[in-house]
Formats: C-alpha cells, structure tokens, sequence
C-alpha cells in the first residue's frame, strides 16, 4: 500500500467527510457571526482550527493502520496430510495460513506445544505457495515428532492448534553448536 493510499484510506475511515461538512458549516456560520473588529479575525482562526484537528485525525488513523498492517504473527497450521509420493523422505505435509514470513524453499522448524513448552519436532521445507497464498511445507526431518505425526494427520482441531511453524532452524540442526 502505498503512502497516498494509506492516507486516502485513512481519511474515509476517519469520517474525513463528515468532518468537512461539519468543519465548512461552522466556518460559514462563523464568518456571519464573529464580529469583523476582531484582532485575529476569528473565523479564520476556526477554520483553520478544525482544518487542522481533520489532518490530525487522518494522520493519526493512517498511523494506526500502518501500526496493525505491519503486526506479522507466525502462521497457523490448517491441516496435516499424507507428503506427495515425489518426497519419500518427507513423513507429513502441513497446510498453513498464509504469512509474509516465508518463501518458497524455506527451511522451516516445527514445534509441538506440550504442557506450556515448545518442543523442536522437526524441521520442514517450503515446498509450495498456493495462489490463494496458503503455504505448503514437507516434514522432512523429526526430532521428537514421530509418535505425533500420524495422530495429528486425524486433523483435530486441539492438536492443530499445538504446531507451531517458526522460519527459523536451530543452529545445531545446520552443523553448528
């Protein structure tokens, strides 16, 4: 999105209209009633006023939505099925929610939250990024996850609800310490 449109939008969300012609009414109104003999003629200081309590509003609005458009959450897994036949290797695959986190060919980790801990299941891979922007990643590699793996392709909801899908792999899986 880009600025303009941020700020476009922001300004119909805010009731950028409604402002205006409440904005212009008063400033008419005003500009009959104030008395010419003022210092600072009034009605401009008005106008300008709400001209600028308005620009305030759509900026802090277009601030607020870039706030919550830019919040990524880690995906959540939809479904576990059987991997295609062309990865042998591969013991699951997990269908997730679309996310900007992860490409194609991403080598992802896998956990399983048991009792409040998050524990390393295994690692996956990337394989697919649906037109429809859901995410297709192969269990490629288990830690802990084999007991699990057939019992989560049951699809409950409780037991989907406990994988997490992280874009990032422990080191010691790399060869690292």
């Amino acid at each position: 999105m880009t600025f303009s449109d941020r700020i476009w939008s922001a300004a119909v969300k805010s009731w950028g209209a409604l402002f205006t012609i409440i904005g212009l009414a008063v400033s008419v109104i005003g500009f009959f009633i104030v008395p010419s003999s003022q210092a600072v003629p009034l009605n401009i200081v008005v106008v300008l006023g709400l001209l600028i309590f308005v620009v305030l509003g759509i900026f802090i609005r277009a601030a607020y939505d870039a706030n919550v458009d830019s919040t990524v959450s880690l995906p959540r897994v939809r479904t576990v099925i059987e991997p295609p036949a062309t990865y042998r290797d591969a013991s699951a695959l997990l269908l997730l929610d679309p996310t900007e986190l992860l490409s194609h060919d991403s080598i992802v980790s896998v956990y399983y939250l048991d009792g409040g801990i998050e524990r390393l299941s295994g690692i996956g891979k990337v394989i697919n990024i649906q037109n429809d922007k859901k995410i297709q990643v192969i269990l490629i590699k288990e830690a802990e996850f084999s007991e699990k793996v057939e019992a989560l392709k049951a699809n409950k909801p409780e037991d989907l609800a406990k994988l997490i899908v992280k874009p990032s792999v422990p080191s010691f899986y790399l060869g690292g310490e």
